[in-house]
């Protein structure tokens, strides 16, 4: 299979691409944005891993702003993504019983 250069794209692929590339990038200077006007106090972990995981396409963002942010209730999107940080950083063990137990208490 041969790298599809921007030529062979069509027009709505194009589209795809150019909407996919401004919502990355929004992503990614909000949560700069918000890293750089927010105390220090009201961010787990340090501000230079945060500014750097930021740069991780999509997740980085999106993580920062559901797990790296104090004094916030978290939302569903954040208890799962902290329940699936949790899974990558024990091994699963200990997040597969969490989510077990969350469900069945549902």
């Amino acid at each position: 299979m041969r790298n599809r250069s921007w030529g062979d794209l069509t027009s709505a692929q194009r589209v795809g691409v150019v909407v996919a590339s401004v919502v990355q990038l929004a992503l990614l200077g909000a949560a700069l944005w918000d890293l750089a006007h927010r105390k220090p106090d009201e961010v787990r972990g340090d501000r230079r891993m945060w500014a750097g995981i930021a740069f991780i396409n999509w997740i980085g963002p999106i993580a920062y702003f559901c797990i790296g942010r104090r004094g916030q209730q978290l939302s569903r999107l954040s208890q799962a993504a902290a329940r699936v940080y949790g899974f990558i950083r024990q091994g699963g063990e200990a997040a597969i019983a969490q989510v077990r137990q969350v469900t069945e208490s549902e």
